[in-house]
């Protein structure tokens, strides 16, 4: 009796009941290539084609993607870069002198008392970056900055935005507008801040600050403590606030 052996570059023969059934070698090959050519082609969709799912408020970046005929570019003044870095850096010191020494109208820090308070949680801001449009008259300016925010005790970076109106003082050098603005100007100002292109940045910011609430639970915890109506315990800004 004749004994077939199995052999993987060979003839397949397996015994069934009516009798044997016969894979010959060429059509185990042509098998072979088959679900190679599959795997390959999966491998390939799934690294190389296929869309990852975006998730919105997933991308915290600072450095946006401007779009073309924006109202704004990235800014290049490095004065202008500076000064909102000092002010940032100073509102987190609750450096009051400073503070004074960079905006129009000084007396708006001689209570300090809410900074202060906001300083026992927010401890900074990181990479500050500036998005720059001409204001309403010649050395005037409206700055968008965007950074992340270093809270006490919170895992992720939530982001920071902040519209700054800026003017050139006599001296010549810049100071943020923090008083009272013209009707010109603030009219200008409300345009630019309801126009699509700044828009789509404060809603970069709320989808992330809602993709971390839902992600981060410390800093969930934060947002639910400064939410609760304001006791000598928790009266620190809001993140949209901390400002």
């Amino acid at each position: 009796m004749n004994h077939k052996k199995n052999s993987f570059l060979g003839d397949t023969y397996i015994k069934t009941k009516e009798g044997e059934i016969v894979i010959r070698a060429g059509m185990k090959l042509a098998i072979g290539w088959v679900i190679f050519a599959l795997l390959c082609s999966c491998y390939v969709y799934a690294f190389f084609i296929r869309k990852p799912k975006i998730v919105p408020g997933e991308n915290n970046t600072v450095e946006l993607t401007i779009p073309e005929n924006a109202s704004y570019k990235k800014s290049d003044v490095s004065e202008i870069n500076d000064l909102v870095s000092k002010y940032l850096t100073a509102k987190a010191a609750c450096d009051q002198a400073t503070l004074q020494s960079l905006v129009t109208d000084p007396t708006e820090f001689d209570d300090m008392s809410v900074l202060e308070n906001s300083a026992k949680y927010l401890k900074g801001f990181e990479d500050t970056t500036c998005y720059l449009a001409d204001g309403y008259a010649e050395g005037e300016y409206v700055v968008v900055e965007l950074s992340y925010m270093d809270i006490a005790d919170v895992e992720s970076k939530p982001l920071d935005i902040v519209t700054f109106y800026i003017i050139t003082d006599q001296d010549g050098s810049y100071k943020i507008a923090n008083g009272e603005l013209s009707n010109a100007q603030l009219s200008y100002l409300n345009s630019f801040k309801a126009s699509k292109d700044i828009q789509d940045i404060y809603v970069h910011v709320k989808e992330n600050t809602e993709y971390l609430l839902d992600t981060d639970k410390t800093f969930r915890a934060f947002y639910d403590l400064i939410s609760k109506p304001a006791t000598t315990g928790n009266t620190a800004a809001t993140p949209e606030d901390a400002q």
